[in-house]
């Protein structure tokens, strides 16, 4: 009996041991398959990210006040606890923050002038905006531009500006963000650059009815484009962590293209497998909008980048 008795201890050990062991390798198997799906993700195919935190990085905007001073008009700067910002650039930061909590990715939110403490090298970046008005944009965008081809670049053009009651020989001019298609589309039968339709739509907006406001329909150009962070320090057998610039040539582009990465992020993903996007990727999004929403993104041809070679 008592043989018996340690017999069936030793085998409900050997049991119990064999069912925990067959537990955790379901657990491991669980673990790498969710591993496996999330790099499949389209939203990790878009991003890139490794597993480092994410810091999102905006411009600051300062706003002022009106007010009257012994009859003249004049302004002051307001001042708040909290940095001011567009709403575009608000709700682009918004889109991409639904992003991230789909992917369980944390995350930090900064203005450019205000990275004291944070080493940029150990994050994954989300870049918001142009470089015209974020600083850590345009040093991304510059060293993209300058070491790969393949990329949508920014520059500038010298427009006329209309003005009431004088001739057009008479207009002055103001500098305006302008779009330059990658190398790779010197090729294409169409213009290089391209112009946000928003300016001229704009103006056409000032002088329209009130009744016709709303129903107004106006577009702008965004990109998307993603690199190895270039603040990172390359670590041999390590997946570096990335930066994603998202910016319109104005507001409305910037928020259509994260708006764009929120809702048509499998189509995005389509289209990057349709390339070698191991260097980064360069994509143009076409912005619709009308009566305060994003009502239509048109998804051009990405862009692969590739280091130039000196």
């Amino acid at each position: 009996m008592h043989g018996w008795g340690f017999g069936y201890a030793i085998f409900s050990a050997v049991l119990g041991a064999v069912i925990g062991w067959l537990g955790s390798w379901v657990h491991s198997l669980i673990l790498e398959r969710n591993k496996e799906k999330e790099k499949q993700s389209p939203f990790n195919k878009i991003l890139g990210f490794n597993a480092d935190p994410v810091l999102i990085i905006y411009p600051p905007r300062d706003y002022f006040e009106k007010y009257d001073v012994e009859g003249e008009r004049t302004e002051r700067e307001v001042r708040s606890f909290l940095p001011g910002t567009s709403t575009e650039d608000f709700l682009a930061i918004n889109n991409m923050i639904t992003v991230l909590n789909t992917l369980n990715k944390p995350y930090k939110i900064r203005t450019w002038d205000k990275l004291d403490g944070l080493d940029l090298g150990k994050h994954n970046l989300v870049l918001i905006c142009s470089p015209k008005s974020n600083r850590t944009s345009g040093q991304f965008h510059d060293y993209v531009r300058d070491n790969f081809s393949g990329s949508y670049q920014f520059s500038t053009y010298e427009a006329k500006v209309p003005e009431a009651n004088k001739p057009e020989s008479l207009w002055g001019t103001e500098a305006r963000y302008i779009l330059r298609k990658p190398d790779a589309d010197a090729d294409v039968d169409a213009p290089l650059t391209l112009r946000s339709e928003s300016f001229e739509e704009h103006e056409d907006y000032e002088s329209a009815p009130n009744s016709t406001v709303v129903n107004r329909v106006y577009h702008d150009y965004g990109i998307i484009t993603r690199s190895r962070n270039i603040w990172a320090k390359t670590v041999d057998g390590a997946p570096a962590p990335s930066a994603i610039l998202i910016s319109g040539i104005r507001g409305i582009g910037t928020w259509g293209a994260a708006e764009c990465i929120k809702k048509r992020q499998l189509t995005i993903a389509s289209k990057l497998d349709e390339l070698d996007h191991s260097e980064g990727f360069s994509l143009l999004v076409r912005i619709e909008y009308q009566n305060a929403d994003i009502t239509d993104h048109e998804i051009g041809k990405p862009y692969r980048l590739s280091p130039k070679t000196s």
